[in-house]
């Protein structure tokens, strides 16, 4: 999928993309997505317990583009440099963003700042003329205050 304003592929953290909305809120199980493999899990399993952790997975395969990995490679990397951690129950943390800033860095040569308390309207400032944010009041909806910006 490619946004129709600017030259950049679109992809979301759930494979299917006419499924977000059931997914996020609607309750529809991940398991159930029929495109889990395209992300690169090994299981539909695996699929369903990491795809709703995997946002900054999804913005960073958007930002590297056409030749971006999968989402689930995306995933193994980041949990080589500590960006997700798994507690002893199964419990996954993450995004860590010092770490994640660090593999991005190392890997992709980008540059990764990490904002650990940033406004909404303090975002235009940090991006780039031509490039593109979901609409504010989409935005705002998951928007965490706080992230990383990539040069």
């Amino acid at each position: 999928m490619t946004c129709a304003l600017c030259p950049v592929p679109v992809h979301t953290q759930f494979a299917t993309a006419e499924l977000v909305g059931a997914i996020v809120e609607g309750g529809l199980d991940p398991a159930e997505d029929p495109g889990w493999a395209e992300s690169g899990a090994g299981s539909r399993e695996e699929y369903a317990r990491w795809a709703g952790h995997l946002c900054g997975m999804t913005c960073l395969r958007t930002a590297l583009g056409t030749d971006a990995p999968s989402l689930f490679e995306l995933r193994d990397g980041a949990l080589k440099y500590g960006a997700y951690t798994e507690d002893g129950d199964g419990t996954i943390r993450g995004l860590v963003y010092a770490p994640f800033a660090e593999y991005v860095g190392e890997v992709y040569g980008r540059e990764a700042t990490v904002h650990r308390h940033l406004e909404v309207d303090g975002i235009p400032a940090l991006l780039d003329a031509g490039r593109t944010v979901l609409p504010v009041a989409e935005f705002e909806r998951f928007f965490a205050g706080r992230g990383v910006s990539l040069a």
